[in-house]
């Protein structure tokens, strides 16, 4: 019922509080789903020591597993909830990349906001206030930023809004993630411009003036496959690369780094996507599908890849074990 009430309301009704209505039935079936089986592994464990050995107080046992799986169902559900509304925090991160050819670059990533249904003008005039705060030299929005199709949404605009005090003044560039083409991808790339975002389609930039600069490169969802030039194409991106600067790749997902070689030379790569399973044990199956889950890692000799745990969520306002994050990035060179 929650996931086909919270899908319709988004499709076809555009009703954000019946949508939030949806999204919450979904999260209580998710976290309950994952409690009982938890719970009932643990019996089953218990049912088979009894048979191995000799387990005077089975009864006893039982009742004390269950009392336990009642707690942690509790805390379970109401720590989930709490985690996913509360607002997105600050997460300062320092890299240290060779010879970085602007020294000292400090930008904030956002990424999966999925902005409409749930996440609307409040949040992005938190998100506006903290990124005035850290005073950063440019904007990066790694995907996944609209989740309405801003023809049949007309508290887009609002939700939008805010972005319009931090682009006005610093440089801000975006990549598509999966949910842009679920959700009227012409028409999402159509209203960017309004709020000064550029959109970099399988295509790069300099940023600053050489030397004091690097290369800003950013890729198409692997959702494109298939779409021409909405598909990704890193031959693309790396065209008018300038081999004496350094660079920074957008991509929305982690295994873009499958499609990556050690001779790219890229420096560091930004991608979100996972959510850092936004409610634990997802975060075990999102490793089956993408090479890293949440972090600062290293890909290759020379390449890193930073991987957000999410500014928003998708669907059910609920995280365990991981937190919205307003990446704070400061890039410093090393020798």
């Amino acid at each position: 019922m929650g996931p086909i009430l919270y899908f319709y309301s988004i499709k076809k009704l555009q009703n954000s509080l019946l949508a939030e209505v949806g999204a919450i039935l979904m999260g209580l079936l998710a976290l309950l789903f994952f409690i009982t089986i938890g719970y009932q592994l643990t019996l089953l464990v218990i049912k088979i020591l009894s048979k191995l050995v000799s387990i005077n107080y089975y009864r006893s046992l039982v009742i004390t597993v269950e009392i336990a799986w009642l707690l942690v169902a509790v805390y379970y559900l109401f720590s989930s909830f709490q985690e996913g509304y509360r607002p997105p925090s600050v997460n300062s991160v320092r890299i240290a990349i060779p010879n970085f050819s602007y020294p000292n670059l400090k930008l904030v990533y956002l990424t999966d906001l999925h902005l409409g249904p749930l996440w609307k003008e409040k949040f992005t005039r938190h998100i506006a206030k903290e990124i005035k705060n850290i005073k950063p030299d440019i904007l990066l929005l790694g995907g996944d930023v609209i989740e309405l199709d801003p023809l049949f949404s007309p508290s887009l605009p609002l939700i939008l809004q805010p972005f319009l005090e931090i682009t006005a003044k610093i440089p801000s560039y975006m990549v598509l993630g999966n949910h842009e083409y679920y959700n009227n991808l012409l028409a999402i790339i159509d209203i960017l411009p309004k709020y000064n975002i550029h959109l970099l389609k399988n295509e790069g930039l300099i940023i600053g003036t050489p030397p004091h600069a690097f290369n800003l490169l950013g890729v198409n969802d692997y959702s494109g496959v298939g779409l021409g030039e909405y598909a990704p194409n890193y031959k693309m991106a790396f065209r008018n690369r300038d081999p004496n600067l350094s660079t920074i790749l957008l991509a929305h997902q982690p295994r873009c780094v499958a499609d990556l070689e050690e001779k790219n030379k890229i420096d560091l790569i930004l991608s979100g996507h996972t959510h850092n399973g936004q409610i634990f044990p997802f975060n075990l199956f999102v490793k089956l599908v993408q090479p890293y889950v949440v972090g600062l890692h290293k890909h290759f000799q020379n390449t890193q890849i930073y991987v957000s745990a999410g500014t928003g969520s998708w669907g059910p306002p609920i995280r365990f074990g991981s937190r919205n994050e307003i990446t704070l990035i400061e890039i410093v060179s090393t020798k």
